[in-house]
């Protein structure tokens, strides 16, 4: 190689290193208490907007039997689900495994906002992406245990439409 290259070669190894610290220096500063800071930062924000009756896509990824069915058309009005309809079209009846074992509370802004808290206080790894205009969680990341298989969650919000 001639020095031209070397040093190219050099300083894309630099700032990749760089980038590296960088990521693991905020995220030791933001830790839980940060995350819990962030999370409520923007539940107000979500709040100040006083949107009680919306549409949402949701998409749960897990080791569910139930994956190839996102993502769910959910509509919410004063923070109770009022339909769901999986993404062949079919309605999901209150009975039906998705909705079942603690899911119900991932149809809601209000509840992912409270599953991310639960997560960020007690999994050993959280992550939550926000909205930046509207505050609501557009993807949660969740790995209860970190050297544990099966145990992660992912929610992933879109089209969010405020309703008359």
């Amino acid at each position: 190689m001639n020095r031209k290259t070397l040093l190219i070669v050099g300083v894309i190894a630099a700032i990749a290193v760089l980038a590296v610290i960088v990521y693991l220096l905020a995220a030791a500063v933001l830790g839980p208490a940060g995350q819990l800071r962030e999370l409520d930062a923007n539940a107000q924000k979500w709040q100040s907007q006083n949107i009680t009756h919306y549409r949402m896509k949701v998409g749960i990824g897990c080791f569910c039997p139930f994956y190839d069915r996102m993502p769910l058309t959910v509509e919410v009005l004063d923070g109770k689900v009022l339909s769901v309809t999986d993404s062949q079209g079919q309605p999901v009846p209150e009975d039906d495994p998705i909705r079942l074992h603690g899911n119900e509370g991932l149809l809601t802004i209000e509840g992912i906002f409270g599953y991310a808290r639960q997560a960020i206080e007690k999994a050993d790894e959280t992550t939550v992406d926000y909205d930046p205009y509207l505050g609501y969680p557009v993807s949660l990341g969740i790995d209860q245990i970190k050297r544990a298989m099966d145990d992660e969650l992912s929610v992933a919000v879109t089209d969010l439409h405020a309703l008359p």
